[in-house]
């Protein structure tokens, strides 16, 4: 998956995206999972005229990864590592991957593309399982699924692996982990495209599963990495930014710092991101802050961080201990560091919105300050 600056066409739209058209009848609405996958890392029906209206063209290269085998005359999947591999070592800045396997040994070749100072980002889907009962989704760290396990802000700094959200919280079929989840997505009739019966054309299907979220972060992935200032543009800061461009919600368990994706505070990279709550109107403000702020601007007793690593995100912490209500996002050494925590200061921000008159922000009604990438 790839974005450029637009050039051509207003958009490039990709017809027999997969296989489907020659994949056995018995797989059922699995003969289509491909494609609707990459229908929703094209935007999907209802996003996908946003990158042109940005002046940006996405293309899609997909990868077939299984076979078709025979067992007992029933035609099951195959997964076929080297042809993974085989995708991975190509083409392309950001991959988006909807499988899992519990052999670390079988996924262990993939785990060499994974570090701060690799060139791809890998959005992964957190997967959908039953192994505990019949309607809830598992633990990542209780149970060995890859490439999912490769995820986190230390070990997987160019992995992103994406839960599934419901509208009210975590999705009961979706996988979780505080440890290597990083973010959901909406997961729940999700509007893609799938052939018509005949085949004769793509008509539009709700799909619900962690498949059809990580395509949507993808997506927002590709937009970013296009925006993004050159020496923002490696794998390890546009996953930072997509971080720290979330809602954190104290609805949301299993995912680390309970982000849900917010797409329009992500990609607006030039512009500092200021979201306000008073008297129970929420507003989200775009624009600048008068000067620049250090930590010990936002914090009581805090000094500035060792090796004063750039400052992503100031927001109010969704679960909250002690007298500690914000959890701050630097970039330290290429990795997201999401540790800090600390008590607001009783203090006022200048804030410049970029349409209307400069205004005295209250530290205490702000939920969430994103700054620009600069």
């Amino acid at each position: 998956m790839d974005a450029a600056p637009f050039t051509e066409d207003a958009f490039t739209q990709v017809t027999d995206l997969l296989h489907e058209q020659t994949a056995p009848a018995s797989l059922g609405s699995k003969r289509a999972h491909g494609t609707m996958v990459a229908g929703l890392a094209l935007g999907g029906p209802h996003l996908w005229g946003m990158t042109s209206s940005l002046g940006l063209e996405v293309k899609i290269t997909p990868a077939t990864v299984f076979d078709v085998r025979t067992q007992n005359g029933v035609q099951t999947p195959l997964f076929r590592t080297q042809w993974l591999l085989d995708a991975i070592g190509g083409d392309g800045d950001i991959f988006n991957i909807s499988l899992a396997s519990k052999d670390e040994a079988q996924m262990n070749a993939f785990s060499h593309y994974i570090g701060k100072g690799e060139s791809k980002l890998f959005v992964v889907a957190a997967g959908n399982n039953n192994m505990n009962n019949d309607t809830r989704g598992v633990d990542i760290n209780d149970t060995k699924l890859f490439p999912q396990r490769f995820g986190g802000n230390e070990r997987g700094p160019n992995l992103i692996t994406v839960a599934a959200y419901d509208g009210k919280g975590l999705a009961t079929f979706s996988n979780y982990s505080e440890s290597y989840v990083s973010i959901a997505a909406p997961g729940c009739a999700v509007a893609s495209w799938t052939p018509n019966p005949d085949n004769s054309r793509y008509i539009e299907q709700k799909v619900t599963g962690t498949s059809f979220a990580s395509p949507i972060v993808a997506h927002v992935a590709a937009i970013v990495k296009a925006l993004m200032p050159i020496r923002y543009a490696q794998p390890r800061y546009v996953r930072a930014r997509i971080l720290a461009g979330s809602d954190l919600r104290s609805d949301i368990n299993g995912v680390e710092d309970g982000r849900l994706l917010n797409p329009i505070k992500t990609i607006s990279i030039y512009e500092d991101v200021l979201e306000i709550e008073k008297d129970g109107v929420r507003r989200l403000l775009f624009g600048k802050i008068s000067s620049p702020l250090q930590v010990s601007d936002l914090c009581q007793d805090q000094g500035t961080p060792e090796g004063n690593p750039r400052l992503l995100k100031f927001a109010r912490d969704p679960n909250p201990s002690g007298d500690k209500d914000s959890i701050l996002y630097f970039i330290r050494d290429g990795i997201l560091d999401n540790t800090k925590k600390c008590k607001r200061k009783p203090t006022n921000i200048v804030f410049t919105p970029s349409v209307g008159q400069q205004d005295i922000i209250n530290l205490k009604d702000v939920t969430d300050l994103i700054f620009r990438m600069k």
